[in-house]
Protein backbone atom coordinates (compact mmCIF):
# COMPACT_ATOMS: atom_id res chain seq x y z
CA UNK A 1 0.00 0.00 0.00
CA UNK A 2 1.09 3.19 -0.89
CA UNK A 3 2.54 6.33 1.73
CA UNK A 4 -0.48 8.15 0.24
CA UNK A 5 -3.11 5.74 0.98
CA UNK A 6 -1.72 5.10 4.28
CA UNK A 7 -2.42 8.58 5.38
CA UNK A 8 -5.62 8.67 3.36
CA UNK A 9 -7.06 5.37 5.61
CA UNK A 10 -5.28 6.87 8.95
CA UNK A 11 -6.90 10.28 8.36
CA UNK A 12 -10.40 8.55 7.69
CA UNK A 13 -9.91 6.45 11.16
CA UNK A 14 -9.17 9.55 12.86
CA UNK A 15 -12.23 11.12 11.24
CA UNK A 16 -14.39 8.33 11.96
CA UNK A 17 -12.81 8.21 15.50
CA UNK A 18 -13.78 11.79 16.32
CA UNK A 19 -17.09 11.39 15.12
CA UNK A 20 -17.69 8.84 17.44
CA UNK A 21 -16.54 10.81 20.37
CA UNK A 22 -18.57 13.58 19.38
CA UNK A 23 -21.63 11.79 19.03
CA UNK A 24 -20.69 10.22 22.40
CA UNK A 25 -20.36 13.29 24.02
CA UNK A 26 -23.26 14.97 22.15
CA UNK A 27 -25.68 11.79 23.16
CA UNK A 28 -24.55 11.67 26.82
CA UNK A 29 -23.69 15.38 27.16
CA UNK A 30 -26.06 16.65 30.33
CA UNK A 31 -27.13 20.23 28.32
CA UNK A 32 -29.61 20.05 25.41
CA UNK A 33 -27.67 19.77 22.36
CA UNK A 34 -29.31 20.04 18.53
CA UNK A 35 -27.57 20.67 15.17
CA UNK A 36 -29.52 22.96 13.28
CA UNK A 37 -29.30 24.15 9.77
CA UNK A 38 -29.62 27.04 7.26
CA UNK A 39 -33.40 26.86 7.57
CA UNK A 40 -33.43 26.98 11.40
CA UNK A 41 -34.61 23.25 11.12
CA UNK A 42 -33.25 21.04 13.51
CA UNK A 43 -31.09 18.26 12.49
CA UNK A 44 -30.43 15.68 15.52
CA UNK A 45 -31.13 16.94 19.50
CA UNK A 46 -29.97 14.98 21.66
CA UNK A 47 -32.01 13.12 25.13
CA UNK A 48 -31.17 15.96 27.53
CA UNK A 49 -32.82 18.35 24.90
CA UNK A 50 -35.76 16.01 24.12
CA UNK A 51 -36.06 15.39 27.74
CA UNK A 52 -35.77 19.34 28.57
CA UNK A 53 -38.72 19.83 25.63
CA UNK A 54 -40.95 16.68 25.99
CA UNK A 55 -40.44 15.71 22.63
CA UNK A 56 -39.20 12.35 20.78
CA UNK A 57 -36.34 12.47 18.65
CA UNK A 58 -38.71 12.07 15.66
CA UNK A 59 -40.74 14.56 16.60
CA UNK A 60 -38.17 17.18 17.51
CA UNK A 61 -36.36 16.73 13.97
CA UNK A 62 -37.05 18.67 11.15
CA UNK A 63 -38.62 21.25 13.85
CA UNK A 64 -37.61 25.09 13.34
CA UNK A 65 -36.25 26.08 16.85
CA UNK A 66 -39.36 28.98 16.97
CA UNK A 67 -41.65 26.60 16.60
CA UNK A 68 -41.12 25.95 20.66
CA UNK A 69 -39.85 29.40 21.38
CA UNK A 70 -42.11 31.28 23.81
CA UNK A 71 -43.13 33.70 21.00
CA UNK A 72 -41.84 36.87 22.65
CA UNK A 73 -38.40 35.41 23.10
CA UNK A 74 -38.33 33.95 19.35
CA UNK A 75 -37.96 37.35 17.51
CA UNK A 76 -34.49 37.86 18.73
CA UNK A 77 -33.33 34.24 18.47
CA UNK A 78 -34.34 34.54 15.13
CA UNK A 79 -32.56 37.58 14.06
CA UNK A 80 -29.25 36.54 15.97
CA UNK A 81 -29.60 33.40 13.98
CA UNK A 82 -29.90 35.14 10.48
CA UNK A 83 -26.33 36.70 11.30
CA UNK A 84 -25.11 33.65 11.98
CA UNK A 85 -26.04 31.72 8.54
CA UNK A 86 -24.66 35.18 7.02
CA UNK A 87 -21.43 34.85 8.51
CA UNK A 88 -22.29 38.27 10.42
CA UNK A 89 -21.36 37.08 14.02
CA UNK A 90 -19.74 33.57 14.96
CA UNK A 91 -21.60 32.75 18.11
CA UNK A 92 -24.38 34.73 20.13
CA UNK A 93 -25.88 33.33 24.02
CA UNK A 94 -29.50 33.97 25.19
CA UNK A 95 -31.63 33.63 27.98
CA UNK A 96 -35.17 33.10 26.64
CA UNK A 97 -38.34 30.62 27.56
CA UNK A 98 -39.06 27.58 25.64
CA UNK A 99 -42.62 25.93 25.83
CA UNK A 100 -42.60 22.42 26.54
CA UNK A 101 -44.88 19.77 24.29
CA UNK A 102 -46.90 19.92 27.07
CA UNK A 103 -47.51 23.53 27.25
CA UNK A 104 -45.88 24.38 30.29
CA UNK A 105 -42.70 27.01 30.48
CA UNK A 106 -39.08 26.46 30.67
CA UNK A 107 -35.82 28.57 31.15
CA UNK A 108 -33.14 27.98 29.31
CA UNK A 109 -29.73 29.55 28.99
CA UNK A 110 -28.46 28.91 25.00
CA UNK A 111 -25.01 29.34 23.47
CA UNK A 112 -25.11 28.64 19.60
CA UNK A 113 -22.15 28.57 17.53
CA UNK A 114 -21.44 28.55 13.72
CA UNK A 115 -19.43 25.17 11.85
CA UNK A 116 -18.17 26.31 8.82
CA UNK A 117 -16.85 24.93 5.68
CA UNK A 118 -13.45 24.21 4.31
CA UNK A 119 -14.62 27.49 2.00
CA UNK A 120 -15.80 29.36 5.11
CA UNK A 121 -19.68 29.52 4.69
CA UNK A 122 -21.97 28.60 7.02
CA UNK A 123 -22.89 24.42 7.36
CA UNK A 124 -24.60 23.97 10.04
CA UNK A 125 -24.81 25.49 13.70
CA UNK A 126 -25.02 23.78 16.93
CA UNK A 127 -27.37 24.59 19.78
CA UNK A 128 -26.50 23.87 23.67
CA UNK A 129 -29.33 24.87 26.28
CA UNK A 130 -29.09 24.63 29.67
CA UNK A 131 -31.78 24.22 32.17
CA UNK A 132 -31.91 27.67 34.04
CA UNK A 133 -35.34 27.22 35.12
CA UNK A 134 -35.10 26.79 38.81
CA UNK A 135 -32.77 29.27 39.24
CA UNK A 136 -34.87 31.95 37.17
CA UNK A 137 -37.75 30.70 39.37
CA UNK A 138 -35.61 31.38 42.91
CA UNK A 139 -34.63 35.05 41.11
CA UNK A 140 -38.22 35.81 40.67
CA UNK A 141 -39.29 34.62 44.05
CA UNK A 142 -36.30 36.52 45.38
CA UNK A 143 -37.49 39.28 43.46
CA UNK A 144 -41.33 38.94 44.58
CA UNK A 145 -39.83 38.43 47.89
CA UNK A 146 -37.50 42.05 48.11
CA UNK A 147 -39.98 43.64 46.99
CA UNK A 148 -42.92 42.54 49.30
CA UNK A 149 -40.22 43.05 51.68
CA UNK A 150 -39.56 46.75 50.31
CA UNK A 151 -43.40 47.81 50.86
CA UNK A 152 -43.78 45.90 54.09
CA UNK A 153 -40.57 48.26 55.20
CA UNK A 154 -42.71 51.37 53.77
CA UNK A 155 -45.61 50.69 55.41
CA UNK A 156 -44.19 49.58 58.53
CA UNK A 157 -41.85 53.02 58.29
CA UNK A 158 -39.53 49.95 59.26
CA UNK A 159 -35.81 50.04 56.95
CA UNK A 160 -33.38 47.85 57.29
CA UNK A 161 -29.23 48.40 57.35
CA UNK A 162 -25.56 46.85 57.38
CA UNK A 163 -22.16 48.15 57.69
CA UNK A 164 -19.03 45.82 56.73
CA UNK A 165 -16.60 46.33 59.15
CA UNK A 166 -13.67 45.34 57.32
CA UNK A 167 -14.84 47.58 54.07
CA UNK A 168 -16.52 50.06 56.33
CA UNK A 169 -19.19 49.85 53.37
CA UNK A 170 -22.48 51.26 54.96
CA UNK A 171 -25.73 49.95 53.16
CA UNK A 172 -29.18 50.94 53.62
CA UNK A 173 -32.78 50.05 52.12
CA UNK A 174 -35.07 52.24 50.30
CA UNK A 175 -36.94 52.89 53.47
CA UNK A 176 -34.03 54.04 55.59
CA UNK A 177 -33.57 57.07 53.09
CA UNK A 178 -37.35 57.51 53.49
CA UNK A 179 -37.22 57.98 57.38
CA UNK A 180 -34.38 60.30 56.50
CA UNK A 181 -36.33 62.65 54.42
CA UNK A 182 -34.75 61.85 50.90
CA UNK A 183 -35.32 59.32 47.68
CA UNK A 184 -34.44 56.15 48.02
CA UNK A 185 -30.76 55.71 46.81
CA UNK A 186 -30.52 59.47 46.27
CA UNK A 187 -26.75 59.77 47.97
CA UNK A 188 -24.23 57.43 49.05
CA UNK A 189 -24.26 57.02 52.79
CA UNK A 190 -21.43 56.31 54.99
CA UNK A 191 -21.05 56.20 58.87
CA UNK A 192 -20.04 60.14 58.92
CA UNK A 193 -23.07 61.26 56.34
CA UNK A 194 -25.30 59.25 58.94
CA UNK A 195 -23.94 60.75 62.06
CA UNK A 196 -24.47 64.24 60.74
CA UNK A 197 -28.31 63.55 60.18
CA UNK A 198 -28.69 62.82 63.84
CA UNK A 199 -29.75 65.04 66.33
CA UNK A 200 -26.59 66.86 67.81
CA UNK A 201 -27.84 66.57 71.18
CA UNK A 202 -28.14 62.45 70.46
CA UNK A 203 -25.40 61.48 68.85
CA UNK A 204 -22.98 60.63 71.55
CA UNK A 205 -25.47 58.34 72.48
CA UNK A 206 -25.85 56.68 68.74
CA UNK A 207 -22.07 56.55 68.84
CA UNK A 208 -21.65 54.92 72.68
CA UNK A 209 -24.22 52.43 72.08
CA UNK A 210 -22.10 51.53 69.08
CA UNK A 211 -19.10 51.26 70.86
CA UNK A 212 -20.63 49.47 73.57
CA UNK A 213 -21.76 46.55 70.73
CA UNK A 214 -18.12 46.47 69.65
CA UNK A 215 -17.00 46.25 72.74
CA UNK A 216 -19.19 44.23 74.53
CA UNK A 217 -20.75 41.89 72.06
CA UNK A 218 -23.91 43.86 73.04
CA UNK A 219 -26.80 44.27 71.02
CA UNK A 220 -27.67 47.94 70.12
CA UNK A 221 -31.40 49.17 70.86
CA UNK A 222 -31.65 52.58 71.47
CA UNK A 223 -34.21 56.09 70.62
CA UNK A 224 -32.64 58.82 69.01
CA UNK A 225 -33.92 61.92 67.06
CA UNK A 226 -32.88 62.46 63.42
CA UNK A 227 -32.84 65.65 61.58
CA UNK A 228 -33.61 64.58 57.76
CA UNK A 229 -32.44 66.11 54.16
CA UNK A 230 -35.39 67.38 54.11
CA UNK A 231 -35.54 69.40 57.96
CA UNK A 232 -38.19 67.14 59.27
CA UNK A 233 -37.43 65.75 62.97
CA UNK A 234 -37.86 62.29 63.62
CA UNK A 235 -37.88 59.46 66.67
CA UNK A 236 -36.01 56.98 65.60
CA UNK A 237 -35.64 53.29 67.53
CA UNK A 238 -32.62 51.92 66.15
CA UNK A 239 -32.05 48.10 66.62
CA UNK A 240 -28.89 46.25 65.51
CA UNK A 241 -26.48 42.69 66.15
CA UNK A 242 -22.79 42.53 65.66
CA UNK A 243 -21.37 39.33 63.97
CA UNK A 244 -18.33 38.39 64.76
CA UNK A 245 -15.23 35.98 63.34
CA UNK A 246 -12.72 34.79 65.11
CA UNK A 247 -13.59 37.23 68.28
CA UNK A 248 -13.68 40.08 65.99
CA UNK A 249 -16.68 42.49 64.63
CA UNK A 250 -16.86 42.22 60.98
CA UNK A 251 -20.42 43.03 60.27
CA UNK A 252 -23.63 44.91 61.75
CA UNK A 253 -26.85 44.46 60.48
CA UNK A 254 -29.90 46.43 61.96
CA UNK A 255 -33.19 47.79 61.43
CA UNK A 256 -34.50 51.38 61.75
CA UNK A 257 -38.55 52.39 62.96
CA UNK A 258 -39.59 55.71 62.75
CA UNK A 259 -41.73 55.97 65.77
CA UNK A 260 -41.90 59.85 65.80
CA UNK A 261 -46.30 59.01 65.26
CA UNK A 262 -46.09 56.68 68.43
CA UNK A 263 -43.90 58.96 70.68
CA UNK A 264 -46.89 61.85 70.27
CA UNK A 265 -49.38 59.01 70.59
CA UNK A 266 -47.89 58.39 74.11
CA UNK A 267 -47.21 61.58 74.58
CA UNK A 268 -50.72 62.59 74.31
CA UNK A 269 -51.89 59.84 76.35
CA UNK A 270 -49.66 60.62 79.02
CA UNK A 271 -51.03 64.20 79.00
CA UNK A 272 -54.98 62.73 78.44
CA UNK A 273 -54.46 60.31 81.88
CA UNK A 274 -52.55 63.38 84.26
CA UNK A 275 -55.71 66.07 82.99
CA UNK A 276 -58.22 63.16 84.17
CA UNK A 277 -55.88 62.38 87.32
CA UNK A 278 -56.07 65.91 88.06
CA UNK A 279 -59.86 66.43 87.28
CA UNK A 280 -60.34 63.44 89.41
CA UNK A 281 -58.11 65.46 92.20
CA UNK A 282 -60.18 67.83 92.12
CA UNK A 283 -63.97 66.84 91.55
CA UNK A 284 -62.84 63.96 94.57
CA UNK A 285 -60.87 66.52 96.94
CA UNK A 286 -61.54 70.12 96.49
CA UNK A 287 -65.39 69.82 95.99
CA UNK A 288 -65.91 67.49 98.66
CA UNK A 289 -63.94 69.93 101.13
CA UNK A 290 -66.08 72.83 99.91
CA UNK A 291 -68.96 70.67 100.73
CA UNK A 292 -67.92 69.75 103.99
CA UNK A 293 -67.39 73.44 104.82
CA UNK A 294 -70.97 74.10 103.59
CA UNK A 295 -72.10 71.04 105.73
CA UNK A 296 -69.94 72.66 108.60
CA UNK A 297 -71.64 75.86 108.93
CA UNK A 298 -75.39 74.59 108.01
CA UNK A 299 -74.77 72.45 110.62
CA UNK A 300 -73.70 75.13 113.17
CA UNK A 301 -76.90 77.17 111.89
CA UNK A 302 -79.39 74.23 112.67
CA UNK A 303 -78.09 73.53 116.17
CA UNK A 304 -78.52 77.06 117.19
CA UNK A 305 -81.67 77.40 114.97
CA UNK A 306 -82.77 74.12 117.49
CA UNK A 307 -81.35 75.67 120.68
CA UNK A 308 -82.20 79.27 120.42
CA UNK A 309 -85.39 78.70 117.60
CA UNK A 310 -84.20 81.75 115.71
CA UNK A 311 -80.75 83.17 113.80
CA UNK A 312 -79.60 86.31 115.18
CA UNK A 313 -77.91 88.88 112.51
CA UNK A 314 -74.34 87.41 113.62
CA UNK A 315 -75.50 84.15 112.81
CA UNK A 316 -77.21 84.50 109.94
CA UNK A 317 -73.59 85.04 108.64
CA UNK A 318 -73.67 81.04 108.73
CA UNK A 319 -75.57 80.88 105.70
CA UNK A 320 -73.86 83.48 103.82
CA UNK A 321 -70.63 81.61 104.55
CA UNK A 322 -72.11 78.16 103.66
CA UNK A 323 -73.81 80.40 100.58
CA UNK A 324 -70.28 81.57 99.75
CA UNK A 325 -68.52 77.64 99.85
CA UNK A 326 -71.50 76.72 96.98
CA UNK A 327 -70.60 79.60 95.17
CA UNK A 328 -66.95 78.55 94.94
CA UNK A 329 -67.42 75.14 94.59
CA UNK A 330 -69.69 75.81 91.57
CA UNK A 331 -67.45 77.91 90.29
CA UNK A 332 -65.05 75.20 90.32
CA UNK A 333 -67.07 72.83 88.91
CA UNK A 334 -67.43 75.52 85.76
CA UNK A 335 -63.54 76.28 85.68
CA UNK A 336 -63.01 72.50 84.82
CA UNK A 337 -65.51 72.19 82.37
CA UNK A 338 -64.11 75.09 80.78
CA UNK A 339 -60.74 73.48 81.12
CA UNK A 340 -62.27 70.19 79.60
CA UNK A 341 -63.42 72.13 76.52
CA UNK A 342 -60.21 73.87 76.03
CA UNK A 343 -58.21 70.23 76.23
CA UNK A 344 -60.79 69.07 73.72
CA UNK A 345 -60.80 72.04 71.21
CA UNK A 346 -63.80 73.93 71.71
CA UNK A 347 -62.38 77.11 72.05
CA UNK A 348 -60.70 78.46 68.82
CA UNK A 349 -57.87 80.36 69.07
CA UNK A 350 -58.15 84.31 67.67
CA UNK A 351 -57.42 87.66 67.98
CA UNK A 352 -58.37 88.98 72.07
CA UNK A 353 -58.21 92.91 72.77
CA UNK A 354 -56.66 93.04 76.12
CA UNK A 355 -58.16 96.39 76.54
CA UNK A 356 -61.47 94.89 76.22
CA UNK A 357 -61.02 92.08 78.77
CA UNK A 358 -59.50 93.95 81.45
CA UNK A 359 -62.19 96.68 81.27
CA UNK A 360 -64.65 93.71 81.98
CA UNK A 361 -62.39 92.50 85.05
CA UNK A 362 -61.97 95.64 86.28
CA UNK A 363 -65.56 96.10 86.44
CA UNK A 364 -66.22 92.85 87.76
CA UNK A 365 -64.81 93.47 91.08
CA UNK A 366 -66.01 97.18 91.29
CA UNK A 367 -68.00 96.33 94.24
CA UNK A 368 -66.12 93.74 96.67
CA UNK A 369 -68.27 93.71 99.43
CA UNK A 370 -66.74 94.65 102.99
CA UNK A 371 -63.47 95.60 101.24
CA UNK A 372 -61.76 98.62 99.65
CA UNK A 373 -60.64 97.14 96.57
CA UNK A 374 -58.45 99.69 94.27
CA UNK A 375 -57.97 98.26 90.63
CA UNK A 376 -55.99 100.49 88.04
CA UNK A 377 -55.23 99.37 84.79
CA UNK A 378 -52.48 101.69 82.88
CA UNK A 379 -51.73 99.69 79.73
CA UNK A 380 -49.23 101.22 77.49
CA UNK A 381 -51.16 100.87 74.25
CA UNK A 382 -53.60 98.89 72.87
CA UNK A 383 -52.74 94.99 72.66
CA UNK A 384 -54.34 92.64 70.68
CA UNK A 385 -53.13 88.69 71.82
CA UNK A 386 -53.67 85.45 70.56
CA UNK A 387 -56.01 83.35 72.97
CA UNK A 388 -59.51 82.21 73.01
CA UNK A 389 -62.58 83.35 75.16
CA UNK A 390 -61.42 81.80 78.23
CA UNK A 391 -58.58 84.70 78.51
CA UNK A 392 -60.84 86.80 80.47
CA UNK A 393 -61.08 83.71 83.28
CA UNK A 394 -57.07 83.96 83.49
CA UNK A 395 -57.14 87.83 84.69
CA UNK A 396 -60.42 87.34 86.88
CA UNK A 397 -59.03 84.49 88.27
CA UNK A 398 -55.27 86.52 89.25
CA UNK A 399 -57.35 89.70 90.45
CA UNK A 400 -59.59 87.50 92.12
CA UNK A 401 -56.72 85.19 94.00
CA UNK A 402 -55.30 88.60 95.00
CA UNK A 403 -58.33 89.41 97.06
CA UNK A 404 -59.37 86.36 98.02
CA UNK A 405 -55.91 85.97 100.10
CA UNK A 406 -55.52 88.93 101.32
CA UNK A 407 -57.70 91.04 104.24
CA UNK A 408 -58.79 95.02 104.79
CA UNK A 409 -58.13 97.67 101.79
CA UNK A 410 -56.45 96.25 98.81
CA UNK A 411 -54.32 98.04 96.12
CA UNK A 412 -53.89 96.63 92.46
CA UNK A 413 -52.02 97.83 89.98
CA UNK A 414 -52.36 96.34 86.12
CA UNK A 415 -50.25 97.01 83.63
CA UNK A 416 -49.30 95.75 79.89
CA UNK A 417 -46.46 96.42 77.44
CA UNK A 418 -45.00 95.02 74.46
CA UNK A 419 -41.99 92.64 74.51
CA UNK A 420 -39.68 91.48 71.84
CA UNK A 421 -38.05 88.24 72.55
CA UNK A 422 -36.02 85.57 69.85
CA UNK A 423 -37.72 88.02 66.89
CA UNK A 424 -40.90 87.15 68.37
CA UNK A 425 -43.32 89.69 69.77
CA UNK A 426 -45.19 89.39 73.63
CA UNK A 427 -47.61 91.28 75.21
CA UNK A 428 -46.63 91.58 78.91
CA UNK A 429 -49.41 91.90 81.57
CA UNK A 430 -48.26 92.49 85.43
CA UNK A 431 -50.73 91.95 87.79
CA UNK A 432 -49.20 93.14 91.23
CA UNK A 433 -50.60 93.94 94.84
CA UNK A 434 -50.29 95.19 98.04
CA UNK A 435 -51.28 92.12 100.51
CA UNK A 436 -49.31 89.75 102.24
CA UNK A 437 -47.61 88.18 99.82
CA UNK A 438 -46.72 84.25 99.21
CA UNK A 439 -43.86 82.67 101.30
CA UNK A 440 -41.18 81.61 98.86
CA UNK A 441 -41.91 77.76 99.68
CA UNK A 442 -45.02 78.29 98.34
CA UNK A 443 -44.21 79.85 95.39
CA UNK A 444 -41.64 76.97 94.41
CA UNK A 445 -44.80 74.62 94.66
CA UNK A 446 -47.63 76.42 93.17
CA UNK A 447 -48.38 74.39 90.42
CA UNK A 448 -47.57 71.39 91.65
CA UNK A 449 -50.82 70.16 90.73
CA UNK A 450 -49.60 70.51 87.21
CA UNK A 451 -47.13 67.75 87.47
CA UNK A 452 -48.65 64.72 88.55
CA UNK A 453 -46.17 62.61 87.83
CA UNK A 454 -44.09 63.66 90.55
CA UNK A 455 -46.98 65.07 93.06
CA UNK A 456 -50.19 64.52 94.46
CA UNK A 457 -50.63 67.99 95.88
CA UNK A 458 -53.67 68.99 96.31
CA UNK A 459 -55.88 72.13 97.57
CA UNK A 460 -53.34 75.02 96.32
CA UNK A 461 -55.69 76.45 94.36
CA UNK A 462 -57.20 75.47 91.19
CA UNK A 463 -57.66 78.87 89.85
CA UNK A 464 -53.93 79.71 89.29
CA UNK A 465 -53.57 76.00 87.91
CA UNK A 466 -56.08 77.17 85.27
CA UNK A 467 -54.12 80.22 84.61
CA UNK A 468 -50.91 78.20 83.93
CA UNK A 469 -52.53 75.19 81.55
CA UNK A 470 -54.31 78.52 79.54
CA UNK A 471 -51.31 80.31 79.07
CA UNK A 472 -49.48 77.16 78.28
CA UNK A 473 -51.93 76.57 75.63
CA UNK A 474 -51.46 79.48 74.44
CA UNK A 475 -48.00 79.29 74.03
CA UNK A 476 -47.47 81.77 76.51
CA UNK A 477 -45.76 82.14 80.09
CA UNK A 478 -46.75 82.55 83.08
CA UNK A 479 -44.77 83.16 86.99
CA UNK A 480 -44.79 84.78 90.11
CA UNK A 481 -42.50 86.52 91.98
CA UNK A 482 -42.30 89.43 94.87
CA UNK A 483 -43.36 92.82 94.48
CA UNK A 484 -40.38 93.66 96.34
CA UNK A 485 -37.64 91.91 95.72
CA UNK A 486 -36.41 89.56 98.26
CA UNK A 487 -39.34 90.72 100.72
CA UNK A 488 -42.23 88.42 99.93
CA UNK A 489 -44.51 90.05 102.77
CA UNK A 490 -44.97 93.16 100.41
CA UNK A 491 -47.25 91.56 97.90
CA UNK A 492 -46.30 89.64 94.88
CA UNK A 493 -46.75 90.45 91.18
CA UNK A 494 -48.37 87.63 89.09
CA UNK A 495 -46.40 87.74 85.28
CA UNK A 496 -48.36 87.06 82.06
CA UNK A 497 -46.69 86.51 78.40
CA UNK A 498 -48.52 86.02 75.96
CA UNK A 499 -48.13 86.26 71.50
CA UNK A 500 -49.49 88.95 70.38
CA UNK A 501 -51.85 88.62 67.66
CA UNK A 502 -50.52 88.41 63.86
CA UNK A 503 -47.69 86.31 64.24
Amino acid sequence: MSEKKIRHKTAEAALIESEAKFKAVFDNAAIGISISGPDRRLIDSNLALQNFLGYSPGELQGMDFSEFTYPVDAEKDVEMYGALVEGQIDHYRLEKRYIRKDGSLVWGRLTVSAMKGADGKFQFAVRMLEDISESRRMEDELRESATFLAKAQELAHIGSWSWDLRTGRLKWSDENYRIFGARPQEFPVDYATFIELVHPDDRDIVMGAITASLQGNMPIDIEYRIIGRNGEKRIIRDVGEVVFEDGEPVQIYGTLQDISERKLADEALLLAKNDAELYVDLMGHDINNMNQITMGFLELARDILRQEGSLSAENVELLDKAYESLQNSSHLIDSVRKLQRGKAGFYCMSPQDLDAIMGEVVAGFNDVQGRDISIVYAPSGRFFVSANELLKDVFMSLVGNSIKHSRGALAISISADKLVQSGKVYCKVVIEDNGPGIPDGLKKSLFDRLNLATTRARGKGFGLCLTKMLVDDYGGRFWVEDRVEGDYTKGCRFVVLLPASGQ
